[in-house]
């Protein structure tokens, strides 16, 4: 047997054993993550400002609100754009999921759901892939706010 031949069944036992969604690589998290659980999520997002630094695009930041009725709102700002998200969020099955009602065309409608880690006091939202979505620092909502 040659040695690819050996190294495609080698990686095709390891996905099979392990399947493709348990696999971590190097850089997909840091070390010390603790996930939390559904419950978790929605007591750690309700009614709290989150300044976030978006890690999908380049130097984004994000200030988003996010309101134990559900709803969220995402002031957003890179070097060459900036925008309002207004949308929709809920636990389900252990992960949050967003559903964006408004500011991003592309993305209108479309639930997108991610586990949540937390490491201090520091929050990751990780996208379905396993890369990281956001860092995110999360303060009590102002009653003015």
């Amino acid at each position: 047997m040659d040695v690819m031949k050996t190294l495609k069944l080698g990686l095709f036992a390891l996905l099979f054993l392990v399947g493709p969604n348990r696999l971590n690589f190097a850089n997909d998290l840091p070390n010390g993550l603790t996930p939390l659980t559904g419950e978790e999520i929605s007591k750690t997002f309700s009614n709290v400002k989150d300044h976030a630094q978006v890690q999908d695009k380049a130097k984004t930041h994000a200030t988003n609100l996010w309101l134990d009725d559900g709803k969220f709102t995402s002031t957003w700002r890179n070097d060459r754009s900036n925008g309002i998200v207004i949308g929709k969020w809920y636990v389900q099955e252990g992960q949050r999921c967003v559903i964006i009602e408004a500011g991003l065309p592309d993305l209108t409608g479309k639930p997108r759901c991610g586990p949540i880690y937390r490491q201090g006091d520091r929050y990751f939202s990780v996208n379905t892939d396993g890369s990281i979505h956001g860092i995110h620092q999360l303060s009590p909502l102002n009653e003015t706010e």
